[in-house]
């Protein structure tokens, strides 16, 4: 099937990889999808732990909003926030930043609020 499809070895070893599987051993089944792509269910002993195998809480998950890019405020997102372009600018201030334009990537999350990346000098 592999020669078939024209994959060998090794790039089947690359599609693997890009999958976090390092070893063929990890495997129980694989599928080469019609796109390219290998489908993978891994051997149970190799799947990777969850919160519940631990019993612990599972957390919110919260999406991130981008509030500036390459220094440009995106004004509809702060809208779909309910924030203000004052209120971001207010924020800044605690990131030493008086212009957005000093600023390569801001985004929020509700669970952990503002997240700045200053441009590089």
């Amino acid at each position: 099937m592999m020669k078939k499809n024209r994959v060998d070895m090794n790039h089947l070893q690359m599609l693997l990889r890009d999958r976090s599987i390092f070893s063929l051993r990890d495997i129980e089944f694989a599928i080469l999808e019609p796109n390219g792509k290998v489908s993978v269910l891994r051997k149970s002993d190799h799947e990777p732990t969850v919160r519940s195998d631990f019993s612990l809480q599972a957390k919110d998950v919260c999406l991130p909003v981008t509030l500036i890019s390459d220094g440009v405020i995106i004004e509809r997102n702060l809208d779909t926030l309910g924030k203000t372009k004052s209120w971001l600018m207010n924020e800044l201030k605690n990131y030493a930043v008086s212009e957005a334009k000093q600023v390569m990537f801001a985004e929020w999350r509700d669970d952990e609020g503002l997240f700045v990346q200053k441009m590089s000098n």
